[in-house]
């Protein structure tokens, strides 16, 4: 590779540990790519004729100039995204934004196809940009509004909240594209996949049974959640799906009667169930309390479950129940007063899986944050003591 002026070092890392700890470097062998100063990963073979190869490569320029508007054309991937730099100069004189732009180039090779050609016609065009915000620039711009989400381009949908919608043959996804389109200015991406290629992430959100053509999954950073269809799919019910899930931050579930007993009596989990009416006011009161209580706990607990289920059709007053992971038939009524403390300290008493005496207990220190609503006792009772047990069943 010398004939290509590319040089090769090795250092012993158990010896220079600080030179090591700079350039992130845990295991033996690591293998990392300098240019002008900037380390990169290698993710090249490890045999010597390879190596040479993918050296030899990796020498030339990540992105090509094109000196016609044709040559930019006839040159971009027909497939997937193609990054094109508009440039004042030429490749002897030019700005520190190229420069920055073959930086993320480099950064990105492999991932996409870069081109690039100079122009007096682009004279008026300056930039700024760091090669970093050119890279943020391009993840973010490179994907469709709905992508297709396939096994090998799974990392352009890594970065979350993400919505996946699952089908089987001959899906037409203009309703997912309508609905995408709402969200076109926030951070929440959208992707379509092959039920047959990510059986597996069906199976994980519990949908292998579901008997529908269309399944759909939302993945935030430590959750996930599954939308059970009840009929045909269509732009209104992915809607309100996302809706749902933007207000309540993906922590409290939607519950309805076709997925109450997969969301709750199947799964080995306390749970929180607040039943309300869309028309009432006590409803609203309580709603962001709720939510707060559900956000504070669900930071350092797991296993409980935080619901909502709109009991107007089913006559039940606005209430909340405890139902605890293993007496899903015996629930716990509350009747203490409605505010962040008092329904706070009531799920901790009654948790199955509690974190501290504290918490358990209802002792914990009162925070300078915490919701104090003035609000009255529940319709059962005023009465701040938890009684024992209803015997009322969900």
């Amino acid at each position: 590779m010398k004939e290509w002026g590319i040089n090769i070092a090795k250092v012993d890392g158990t010896r220079e540990k600080d030179l090591a700890d700079e350039y992130g470097v845990i295991g033996w062998p690591t293998f990392k790519m300098f240019r002008k100063g900037r380390v990169y990963k290698y993710d090249g073979p490890r045999e010597k004729d390879n190596i040479v190869t993918f050296m030899k490569q990796q020498f030339k320029s990540p992105s090509e100039e094109k000196l016609t508007r044709l040559g930019l054309v006839n040159n971009m991937d027909r497939l997937e995204a193609t990054i094109v730099g508009f440039f004042k100069g030429s490749a002897a004189q030019h700005s520190d934004f190229f420069d920055e732009y073959i930086v993320a180039a480099n950064e990105m090779r492999g991932t996409f196809q870069f081109l690039h050609t100079f122009s007096e016609e682009y004279s008026n065009q300056k930039s700024s940009a760091t090669y970093k915000e050119i890279v943020s620039f391009i993840k973010k711009s490179s994907i469709p509004l709905v992508g297709q989400r396939t096994k090998k381009n799974l990392f352009k949908y890594a970065p979350r909240p993400l919505v996946v919608i699952y089908y089987d043959v001959n899906y037409d996804h203009q309703y997912v594209v309508e609905v995408a389109k709402e969200y076109k200015s926030s951070n929440l991406r959208f992707a379509i996949s092959n039920e047959e290629e990510f059986a597996d992430e069906i199976k994980g959100l519990g949908l292998e049974d579901s008997g529908e053509d269309v399944a759909i999954g939302c993945y935030s950073d430590k959750q996930k959640f599954k939308y059970k269809l009840d009929g045909d799919f269509e732009s209104e019910n992915l809607s309100n799906f996302i809706i749902l899930l933007r207000s309540d931050g993906c922590l409290v579930k939607n519950l309805v009667a076709n997925n109450y007993d997969d969301e709750i009596h199947k799964i080995k989990k306390d749970a929180v169930i607040f039943f309300h009416a869309p028309w009432c006011g006590h409803c609203k009161d309580l709603d962001p309390v709720f939510k707060k209580v559900a956000k504070k706990i669900s930071a350092n607990n797991e296993n409980i479950i935080f619901g909502k289920m709109n009991g107007e059709s089913n006559d039940i007053p606005y209430i909340l129940f405890f139902v605890s992971a293993y007496e899903k038939f015996d629930p716990v009524l509350f009747r203490g007063d409605r505010n962040y403390k008092s329904i706070r300290d009531w799920v901790n008493r009654h948790s199955s899986i509690f974190l501290t005496e504290e918490e358990r207990t209802g002792h914990e220190a009162i925070e300078d944050d915490e919701i104090e609503n003035p609000a009255q006792g529940t319709r059962e009772s005023n009465n701040k003591e938890e009684p024992e047990k209803t015997k009322d069943e969900l």
